[in-house]
């Protein structure tokens, strides 16, 4: 895990600007510029981190197994 967050340093170092990724204005441009797109995406975003979560959820509940 060292290595991973090592490696994503790296490149993060290298190219500081994916850190706007998280900042939640640069979301709500991306939607007012593009619309029906913008939209599409964001709803896609929502349901990958939701999805995960329940994915997490599960794992916890039953275990890898199942």
């Amino acid at each position: 895990m060292i290595i991973i967050g090592a490696a994503g340093a790296v490149q993060v170092a290298a190219n500081p600007a994916v850190l706007l990724a998280i900042n939640p204005a640069c979301a709500l441009e991306f939607l007012l510029e593009h619309r029906t797109i913008g939209l599409a995406a964001l709803a896609a975003v929502f349901l990958v981190i939701t999805g995960a979560e329940a994915l997490y959820n599960d794992l916890g509940h039953f275990g890898r197994k199942p």
